[in-house]
């Protein structure tokens, strides 16, 4: 494997750490905490509350990504499991 699948590698294996864990964000989210945040103008519980007002579409793309990213991982170490022991 070159270096540049090295990265890519740890790229994917870090966005699948990421999208797991905005999704237990998500699910761990005080909803109250939040609303007070926004009333104190708070920019990132804006923003978080923006996103949580489809929380099936944030489910579905924390999903999505993570899977992808998995996906990603597993076919460049298969590939470079079979090129080494074949």
């Amino acid at each position: 494997m070159t270096w540049q699948g090295y990265v890519f590698l740890i790229v994917m294996v870090l966005g699948a750490g990421f999208y797991a864990g905005v999704e237990t964000g998500a699910y761990c989210l005080s909803r109250l905490r939040l609303k007070v945040l926004v009333r104190h103008a708070d920019r990132r519980a804006g923003l978080a509350s923006r996103l949580l007002k489809d929380p099936a579409g944030v489910i579905a793309m924390t999903l999505v990504g993570h899977n992808l990213c998995v996906f990603a991982a597993t076919v460049l170490l298969t590939d470079a499991f079979a090129r080494t022991h074949h």
